[in-house]
């Protein structure tokens, strides 16, 4: 996983709405007590480079804006649930070694 700055990754970890919305992805993959696996997640999913460079680019181009993690036109659903998934499944593959989206 290629990461984002660690300033940028710690704002974003802190950031509630960007919580909420990987909880979300989470439970949309399955993921079982998606809050508690976002929590314990949560500084690996919000260093994600994509998600970083988007928050990052939005500091410049809208400077007066509140609530970047909550915009999907800054970081979109598909960006989060990216990370989401590429995090569960290597978690899960790690666990089990056979990969969950093998049995799809």
């Amino acid at each position: 996983m290629v990461m984002a700055l660690y300033a940028t990754g710690a704002a974003i970890a802190r950031d509630e709405d960007f919580k909420a919305r990987a909880i979300m992805a989470a439970a949309q993959i399955g993921v079982s007590y998606p809050e508690s696996w976002v929590g314990t997640n949560l500084y690996q999913l919000a260093l994600d480079k994509p998600i970083g460079e988007a928050y990052e680019y939005s500091l410049g181009a809208l400077p007066y804006h509140s609530r970047r993690c909550y915009d999907p036109s800054i970081i979109t659903d598909q960006m989060i649930l990216a990370v989401v998934t590429a995090l569960w499944e290597a978690e899960q593959q790690a666990l089990t070694g056979e990969s969950p989206a093998a049995g799809v």
